[in-house]
């Protein structure tokens, strides 16, 4: 599972991908570094790094239609 989208990669550019560990946290396979919800590992090797935050748009798709009737989906292959 990758840390939900208001997270980004590790400010030395090195991507991560996180399992969720106890009430709230986190820990990425790369590392073994813990990371709370707020992006800061806690512990392990990266300890003490933030993770930079991602600006998105948290939305219901009926509410965003409303509002923006010409909105096309794209098909990204996935």
């Amino acid at each position: 599972m990758r840390l939900l989208a208001s997270v980004g990669r590790h400010s030395m550019t090195q991507r991560l991908t996180f399992t969720r560990v106890g009430e709230d946290g986190y820990i990425d396979t790369e590392t073994g570094s813990v990371w709370n919800i707020f992006g800061l590992a806690v512990s392990g090797p990266l300890a003490g790094s933030q993770l930079d935050p991602v600006d998105h748009t948290d939305t219901f798709w009926f509410a965003w239609a409303a509002f923006h009737p010409d909105t096309r989906i794209a098909d990204v292959g996935t």
